[in-house]
């Protein structure tokens, strides 16, 4: 798997390419492509678990609800699907207030501490694990929450904690069967992503014998075929659940995060065109899955489409502003567009966030190193900073990839080296002017002995 899509993934929590080396062109004299993203697996940021994806993000309602459905005040109520149509909507400032505000009218519902959990994760706020416990606390067999607070744990490196949580509310919850069925796929999930996979399998069993309509397990059966590298395996259980398989219909055909699973597995068994149908798919199934609109805008810029690409960056950033990926995927969109500033911008933010990712350095040496002009430095300046940012990627990047990194680094020394060059030899004295040596055949010039004699003819 390519580590752009790793970080991808893991940044959607839901996810940087073999590095495309600086490719041949396509008829003598055109110029060569830009790349786009380093090759070889690299170090995630901490707290960024890619198994959790692809896939693995909890979500809101998509239409109203009414006040006995929430069990609220209608005023309640309305405030809170006016938070849902904000949500929809990509606004997380304003969901966020319409949920904070829900609480506070409906200070015993779990679905409002829920929700506004959801958006306090896009936001990155450490606040979403605490609204997802009060809302667990509320209502002890409140399936979202639980749910979401136990994926929230395994995403934030408590994968022990994420286990006893689900442990123990899968003890305490038995029924409903969908109820009890959710719990135990979650704890499924985090069991594999702790590579317990015998674990998993058996509780994802489990938990389909409680409610044999539950996807969520069926998805998690797949992902952790698909963790152990079992291709095959993970597309039957994705049959199940898409295509159907004979004698059983299929559980849920426009299933986006199954989209999402099978897409990705098309993609690293070189089936892109496919890939890119389920990217889509899912992204225009359900628009706050981050990590299917990533891999969708991902593709679309390593095919060179950046222009095409950038309102789905602009949207992921949107409504999940602090992911890494998205801003990466923007940083290298805008680069490639030729819109330097707001390129540096985004890396420079990527940067205040996680300074030892070494995608980020990668990305910023690229852009030193093809964009005709930088805002505020000369092309020494440039050079030098190009440089800069190749040693910290060398640094830092996992051994053992390949990469072009090295021919990069030649070629940015070199250019130095006649960046110098041309310094050195602008700053040498000139020679002093050259004497002519005077011609012995010439006649005497009238400054070097008067005028030459009349002709005396005889």
């Amino acid at each position: 798997m390519s580590a752009r899509r790793r970080l991808r993934w893991a940044c959607a929590v839901g996810g940087l390419v073999a590095a495309a080396a600086l490719g041949s062109a396509g008829c003598e004299g055109a110029p060569k492509p830009q790349p786009v993203a380093p090759v070889g697996g690299q170090q995630l940021p901490p707290g960024q678990i890619p198994g959790v994806a692809p896939g693995v993000q909890v979500t809101l309602p998509s239409a109203p609800v009414s006040a006995a459905e929430a069990n609220m005040s209608p005023e309640a109520v309305g405030v809170y699907n006016q938070g849902l149509l904000a949500f929809a909507n990509g606004d997380l400032a304003g969901a966020q207030a319409a949920f904070a505000q829900t609480t506070q009218l409906a200070p015993t519902s779990p679905q409002a501490f829920y929700s506004l959990g959801v958006v306090q994760e896009r936001l990155g706020q450490s606040a979403a694990g605490d609204s997802y416990q009060k809302a667990s606390s509320l209502q002890a067999d409140y399936a979202p929450a639980i749910v979401a607070y136990g994926l929230w744990l395994a995403k934030h490196d408590k994968l022990e904690q994420a286990d006893s949580f689900l442990t123990e509310r899968r003890g305490r919850v038995q029924k409903p069967p969908e109820v009890a069925a959710a719990i135990a796929g979650a704890l499924a999930e985090v069991k594999s992503l702790k590579g317990d996979s015998g674990s998993a399998q058996q509780i994802a069993q489990e938990a389909l014998k409680l409610d044999s309509k539950h996807v969520p397990a069926m998805l998690t059966i797949a992902r952790d075929h698909y963790r152990q590298h079992h291709f095959k395996l993970a597309r039957l259980a994705l049959d199940a659940i898409l295509t159907g398989l004979p004698g059983n219909p299929a559980r849920a055909p426009d299933d986006p995060e199954a989209l999402l699973l099978r897409g990705t597995i098309y993609e690293e068994t070189g089936y892109r065109g496919d890939a890119m149908a389920d990217f889509e798919k899912a992204k225009n199934l359900r628009p706050d899955l981050i990590t299917a609109k990533l891999s969708y805008a991902t593709s679309l810029l390593e095919s060179g489409d950046a222009k095409k690409a950038l309102p789905d960056f602009l949207d992921a950033k949107k409504r999940e502003p602090e992911n890494l990926a998205a801003r990466l995927g923007l940083g290298d969109c805008y680069r490639l567009l030729g819109q330097v500033a707001e390129a540096k911008s985004e890396f420079d933010w990527v940067v205040g966030r996680e300074p030892d990712l070494p995608q980020v350095h990668y990305n910023l040496a690229l852009l030193y190193l093809f964009s005709p002009v930088i805002p505020g430095m000369d092309q020494k300046q440039v050079v030098n900073a190009a440089i800069k940012e190749l040693e910290k990627y060398d640094s830092l990047k996992k051994k053992g990839g390949s990469d072009d990194s090295a021919e990069l680094m030649k070629n940015a020394k070199l250019r130095k080296a006649e960046i110098d060059a041309a310094e050195q030899a602008a700053a040498a004295p000139p020679p002093p002017p050259a004497t002519a040596a005077p011609d012995a055949g010439a006649a005497p010039s009238e400054g070097a002995g008067g005028a030459a004699p009349a002709d005396q003819g005889g």
